[in-house]
């Protein structure tokens, strides 16, 4: 196989390789928008009926659960934070991880089932 940062070091048989997956400080200028959103996992990411991807939570190493809601447009490729006007706090799921979602496109509503909160514990029922 081939490693190395441009893929053309040769490399021997079993040998170990460690990749970065990402690195902010390495993006290129025209990608400096994602310096903004946080490295996560265990997120859910949807898709709708015009292709964009709707993301929703995981849990990120600096900063725990999250419970925040991105937009990815594929056509322009970008990611906008999502805020949720018309909704109080109470009714926004507590952030989570390793959790289910759904979207339904005739409500325009997105549901979210179960996953791990702050305390790590499992949340049943739907958000």
């Amino acid at each position: 196989g081939w490693g190395g940062p441009q893929c053309v070091t040769r490399l021997r048989p079993n040998q170990l390789v460690f990749t970065e997956l990402f690195n902010s400080a390495h993006l290129a200028d025209n990608l400096d928008h994602l310096r903004k959103m946080l490295p996560r996992f265990g997120h859910s990411l949807l898709t709708d009926r015009r292709g964009s991807l709707w993301l929703f939570g995981g849990y990120s190493l600096s900063h725990g659960p999250l419970n925040d809601i991105r937009l990815f447009d594929t056509k322009n490729n970008t990611w906008m934070q999502v805020t949720i006007d018309s909704t109080n706090d109470a009714n926004m799921p507590q952030g989570r991880y390793f959790h289910a979602a759904e979207i339904v496109q005739s409500k325009r509503e997105i549901f979210v089932y179960g996953g791990l909160t702050q305390k790590e514990t499992n949340v049943p029922g739907v958000s």
